[in-house]
């Protein structure tokens, strides 16, 4: 029964110490999106964009976006926390 208890506390004392990481410095990406794209192309650029939201973007990171041809920009933030956690790998 005591080694139990031993194993538990060690357990809850490792999750409490994951929790603790040091959060990661802000950063900041920069897209320049030029209105004079071919459609092929732009359709292209705008995927990669909604995959880097998605996907690549990291944490407490920050994203702007900026109209080339008329200089108006866009900015998008991501909070330190995900919203939800992916499952795990089945493998």
């Amino acid at each position: 029964m005591k080694q139990v208890f031993i194993l538990l506390f060690i357990a809850s004392s490792l999750t409490a110490a994951e929790n603790l990481k040091p959060a990661t410095p802000p950063q900041s990406f920069i897209i320049g999106l030029s209105p004079f794209l071919e459609k092929n192309v732009k359709d292209d650029v705008y995927r990669n964009i909604i995959r880097l939201l998605v996907e690549d973007l990291p944490l407490n990171s920050t994203l702007t976006i900026y109209d080339a041809f008329n200089l108006k920009a866009l900015q998008l933030s991501r909070c330190r926390t995900p919203a939800f956690s992916p499952a795990p790998d089945p493998s």
